[in-house]
């Protein structure tokens, strides 16, 4: 939502016999409800969904917080997948120790895993889960747009970052602008290398201000 924009934050959390963890937070929610990654090198994003049906029960961010307490991609995986959720949420899980990616669409009751192997895009609708939901036209164009984006020339964090910042559809980019025909943002972006083990983020448009914002390590503590 624009309304944020110059207003995200990172925060980096202690607490006594708990992992330490970074998260990118927007004011007034819990961490975990956009990016982050713990001392032990398991990092994780979102993306929000629409199931059409849902439950009373656990709170979506509330489940996402529970994340930064894994260890292992297969914890994270138990964390999200939790019986009685509420609602549902995309949740793209790497662990740098494990070398292992996996994409978890959750729904308030059922949910689906794939290994992330190669080339792989999500934006906010279920493509995996069969199950009621509802599908906004951005994030049907985003879709549609990234599938020819997604073949062998795309090796490098650069040509990663090149796809994030597509604006080819111009109404309804993969990066978007908050226009009049979409009336949100991308606020923040973010790569995760497993093989260099960092955080990189950039803030706003890049094309604007190409340096990142910060560079992290993954197990960084302090």
């Amino acid at each position: 939502n624009p309304i944020y924009a110059d207003a995200l934050y990172l925060v980096r959390i202690h607490l006594p016999h708990k992992p330490t963890f970074t998260a990118l937070c927007y004011p007034g929610f819990l961490p975990g409800n956009a990016l982050g990654f713990n001392e032990f090198g398991l990092c994780h994003t979102v993306n929000n969904v629409s199931p059409t049906n849902i439950q009373t029960g656990k709170g979506r961010h509330f489940i996402a917080r529970s994340i930064f307490e894994a260890q292992t991609v297969a914890e994270a995986i138990a964390k999200v997948t939790v019986s009685g959720r509420a609602a549902g949420f995309n949740y793209t899980i790497a662990s740098t120790s494990e070398r292992r990616i996996v994409d978890v669409e959750v729904g308030p009751s059922q949910h689906h895993q794939r290994e992330i192997h190669g080339r792989y895009f999500h934006a906010n609708h279920y493509q995996e889960l069969k199950i009621p939901q509802e599908i906004g036209a951005s994030s049907a164009a985003r879709i549609s747009r990234c599938q020819p984006l997604l073949n062998d020339e795309l090796q490098t964090a650069a040509d990663v970052l090149a796809v994030l910042q597509d604006q080819e559809n111009e109404a309804l980019p993969i990066f978007r602008n908050a226009g009049h025909t979409d009336p949100l943002a991308t606020l923040a972006t973010a790569v995760f290398d497993l093989d260099a083990q960092t955080f990189t983020l950039h803030a706003g448009a890049m094309a604007k201000t190409p340096k990142p914002l910060l560079v992290l390590a993954l197990s960084d503590k302090l």
